[in-house]
């Protein structure tokens, strides 16, 4: 995605792969090629045709064509031509078109790995999976509170459903909760007797920026990565499985973020006094808070 909105935007390739997430890399990156005007539809043929994860952008037109239609009865009327394609990219931004290939791939890595793995591993990457679906499920609600369009009945029905899995531990017990909610004491209530009731309660309802400096609040992202880490540290307690390879590959991407977090206080000068130097979460601090059986 950041490759296609530097292309969008008429920054080089060259710069931008510099910017990539190695894990990120594969070779036919270097086809894309800077768009004229509004062509988008030939920058998605190039993801859809030269990339690995071109499988992906057609399941996303897939779902985009269904929602568009709004039911199956005139599946075939809509052509994924490339004026779809480009009427479709002015409309939706990076982090929406983000959202939704997550949802797709998490819902397939979910399913593979029900198939295609041990009985342990199944176990713990069922558990990750569902973990992090609802997370995802959860920050969307939640960010789209304050949202005109989304917050309101035709959105939650609508627009904001597209974003929301089917994946996780809340679902469909409180599919219909989650979705009437339409603010923070509705989305605590909807999660009510289950371990993400105590998540939410953590979360400050100060959403000031400066108190993110100067108080230890805590953001809805800020509990998550918290919770995250404790059960990607509690992987490792099991043995044989590949569930681990997970684990450790998220607990280091936290780590990346630690880093980035407190490499901007370093050049912010913000001061060592201040609460914000101890947000960052530590992989394996659970063992220590939880101690010996």
């Amino acid at each position: 995605m950041g490759v296609i909105e530097g292309v969008k935007n008429d920054q080089p390739l060259d710069l931008l792969l510099k910017g990539l997430d190695p894990l990120g890399y594969f070779p036919e990156l270097k086809n894309i090629r800077t768009i004229e005007g509004d062509d988008y539809a030939t920058l998605y043929q190039q993801v859809l045709v030269d990339l690995p994860i071109g499988n992906y952008f057609r399941k996303f037109l897939d779902t985009c064509v269904a929602v568009m239609q709004g039911s199956d009865d005139n599946k075939n009327q809509m052509k994924k031509d490339s004026k779809f394609i480009s009427d479709l990219m002015k409309d939706f931004k990076a982090e929406k078109i983000k959202n939704l290939l997550k949802k797709i791939w998490i819902s397939e890595f979910h399913s593979y790995a029900m198939d295609q793995l041990c009985d342990t591993s199944q176990l713990i990457m069922d558990d990750l999976l569902k973990f992090e679906s609802d997370c995802m499920t959860l920050q969307i609600i939640y960010n789209s509170i304050d949202i005109k369009g989304l917050s309101d009945a035709r959105g939650r029905e609508g627009e904001r459903r597209k974003y929301i899995n089917s994946l996780g531990y809340l679902y469909p017990d409180r599919d219909k909760l989650l979705t009437e909610a339409d603010s923070f004491d509705k989305l605590k209530e909807a999660v009510r007797s289950t371990p993400y009731q105590a998540m939410l309660l953590q979360v400050s309802e100060n959403k000031d920026k400066a108190s993110e400096f100067s108080s230890n609040d805590k953001s809805i992202d800020d509990v998550m990565f918290i919770e995250k880490s404790k059960r990607y540290s509690m992987a490792f307690e099991n043995q044989c499985h590949y569930g681990i390879f997970y684990a450790y590959l998220k607990m280091k991407e936290q780590e990346i973020k630690n880093l980035i977090w407190l490499a901007e206080l370093v050049s912010l000068n913000v001061p060592r006094t201040m609460p914000c130097w101890n947000k960052y979460v530590i992989p394996f601090k659970y063992h220590n808070e939880v101690g010996p059986a």
